[in-house]
């Protein structure tokens, strides 16, 4: 009698486990590439650049439908570039892998890590529509990947992506972090095997430019102020007309929530355009945008 009640015991094990994998694969979701889910129908798609970001944070927007009767993971990896469809727009270069999970039938928007790879055009907008192109190759998908593991979400990020995609100057990499700086600039020259240029200490406008450094000739600047609802990452940044950043001017990792007044200022004799933005920057997304005429 023991014995058949182990042998039976045994079966109610061997049906259990039968049962608990079945299940489990029937209930696993497919993960599908971007590209094709948008080929095989099995969503639908609209993408669009996002005013509310810089072209270095989440410059991108994703908007996804499921077409299927059932759940999707859409997979958005590093290294994928988007193109815009107004060729007087930046193209786009995805910086952090996303899984973007779907509901079946559902709609859902999501906006993603990348950064611009035409430094002679215009930042993206919400009203220029993109569209997914090639996986990045080479330095430029190494500089991609260096920047998410290190999540170099910021302007000496895309200044590094630009020395890939425009021949930036490797010593133009820059940011108020002289450690992120340095680690960036030692990783381009180690994929492109180049050596960064000494500049003279003469040279006091390449300087400021390069390195931010406090001497000003004609100093500009003004404030924002802020109530912050929850700790949170600001950044105060200087953009051109054409909403490409041209120097950082405030950064903080971490500010207590409340009301602030956050400073900056800049020197108007090495900044000589007519005019430039000034955008206050929380949690990656531009709260406040001032534009400020230099003469």
């Amino acid at each position: 009698m023991k014995t058949i009640q182990l042998v039976c015991s045994r079966n109610v094990i061997s049906v259990f486990i039968l049962f608990f994998l079945t299940t489990s694969m029937s209930n696993a979701v497919e993960t599908v590439k971007l590209k094709d889910a948008i080929k095989l129908g099995k969503i639908k798609s609209a993408m669009h650049g996002n005013s509310e970001s810089p072209h270095y944070m989440k410059p991108l927007i994703l908007e996804l439908e499921n077409l299927l009767n059932e759940p999707v993971i859409i997979s958005v990896e590093t290294g994928l570039e988007f193109n815009a469809v107004d060729t007087n727009y930046q193209d786009l270069i995805v910086v952090q892998a996303e899984l973007i999970s779907l509901k079946p039938v559902e709609k859902k928007a999501a906006q993603i890590f990348s950064m611009c790879t035409k430094l002679n055009r215009s930042g993206p907008i919400t009203k220029v529509p993109y569209e997914p192109s090639s996986m990045a190759e080479g330095g430029m998908m190494q500089i991609a990947q260096f920047i998410e593991k290190n999540k170099y979400f910021d302007n000496a990020g895309q200044d590094a992506v630009w020395v890939f995609s425009d021949n930036h100057p490797i010593e133009d990499i820059g940011c108020m972090d002289a450690t992120e700086t340095r680690l960036l600039q030692e990783k381009v020259c180690a994929i492109t095997g180049k050596k960064m240029e000494i500049v003279k200490s003469a040279d006091r406008k390449t300087e400021y430019r390069r390195y931010h450094t406090e001497s000003m000739e004609s100093e500009m600047g003004g404030d924002f102020s802020y109530k912050i609802p929850h700790p949170a990452s600001v950044y105060i940044a200087m953009f051109d007309k054409n909403g490409i950043v041209v120097r950082e001017l405030y950064r903080n990792a971490s500010v207590s929530a409340g009301a602030h007044t956050f400073e900056f200022k800049f020197d108007a004799s090495v900044y000589t355009e007519p005019f430039y933005y000034f955008k206050l920057i929380v949690d990656n997304d531009i709260k406040v945008s001032r534009k400020l005429e230099t003469n």
